[in-house]
């Protein structure tokens, strides 16, 4: 156990302090194993005390402090295998995940299951950013907002003193990404943007007779997981609310850090350009041959041309997105 670093070992603080204390002993320790529960006195006893130690405070007063010149930590490489070197790393990794992620997950994973009842993990909320149908550069944007890695609100105030205003939106509220995505008033352009992207969604979805309702950031930042028996207009739901917070973020940046005009109008133009443009690639990609496409990415021919078929068809969303049939034959 001491070899292999203590991983995985359960009480090992417990059994480091009592190694510590049998190493400082100037007499001979003898330690022999017996059988558990078979009647023997002194194990017992201990199982005895060891009950009732449960149910007493921790008194702090009798906890053995380890001197560092006597407190081994790691492990020995000489003793580890290829596995335990690789529940090492994992191990590492985990301790230095961002603080900022450790809380969000959490609360994105306790919301989508009050919604669906079902307990997603953490690595599935994470293996679902990074897979297709979203797109690379949104898969990347996604990451930084749940590690809370996107520049704006308090990460300017790591700037100094002259960045200290940029911390706040307009209306006077700190500014997060929760609050660019779904929380400011003084935005009406992000409010109408969402009404039309959700407005494509439920047009897409209409034969089903379900509808949808813009999201909230948890929902944002899980989309990955959107999972209905529909299976293309779960796709077009991930495409669609993935692309619409992508674009609002990068919509703010021009307002606010090139000065651009922005209005309702204009956002909702954008909405369609990048709607229409993300269309056409998803389309081109059904005529590239099997050997051209990545396999751990490829998507079913079917599924993708199903995805956009509603919206893309002869149907009236095909005229609110003024597509053109002949462009994709």
């Amino acid at each position: 156990m001491e070899d292999e670093g203590w991983l995985g070992t359960q009480n090992a603080d417990l059994i480091r302090a009592a190694l510590f204390l049998i190493r400082t002993r100037t007499a001979e320790t003898y330690i022999q194993k017996v059988k558990a529960h078979s009647g023997i006195r002194g194990n017992e006893e201990a199982d005895t005390m060891a009950k009732e130690g449960l149910e007493k405070e921790i008194d702090t007063s009798v906890m053995i402090v380890i001197p560092p010149n006597w407190d081994y930590s790691g492990a020995r490489l000489q003793s580890l295998t290829f596995n335990q070197m690789y529940r090492w790393i994992s191990h590492l990794n985990q301790e230095g995940k961002d603080t900022a992620a450790q809380m969000i997950v959490p609360d994105i994973l306790s919301e989508i299951y009050d919604q669906t009842g079902i307990p997603y993990t953490e690595q599935v909320l994470w293996a679902s950013i990074r897979t297709p149908p979203i797109r690379r550069e949104v898969q990347d944007f996604l990451w930084q907002a749940i590690h809370g890695r996107t520049v704006c609100g308090a990460f300017f105030s790591k700037w100094g003193e002259e960045w200290i205003d940029r911390q706040y939106c307009e209306c006077g509220n700190l500014e997060s990404l929760q609050h660019i995505l779904t929380g400011c008033e003084d935005r009406p352009w992000v409010e109408e943007i969402w009404n039309a992207s959700i407005g494509l969604i439920n047009q897409a979805r209409c034969m089903k007779g379900s509808t949808l309702s813009p999201p909230t950031y948890n929902q944002i930042l899980a989309v990955g997981l959107l999972n209905t028996a529909n299976k293309p207009a779960t796709r077009l739901s991930k495409i669609i609310i993935s692309e619409t917070a992508y674009l609002i973020w990068k919509l703010r940046n021009a307002w606010v850090i090139r000065k651009e005009t922005m209005s309702s109008e204009r956002a909702i133009g954008a909405l369609k350009e990048t709607i229409l443009k993300r269309a056409k690639v998803d389309l081109d990609s059904t005529r590239l041959p099997e050997n051209r496409l990545d396999r751990k990415k490829r998507e079913s021919k079917g599924l993708v041309t199903a995805t956009w078929e509603v919206l893309l068809g002869n149907g009236s969303s095909s005229r609110s997105l003024r597509w053109t049939p002949s462009d994709h034959g």
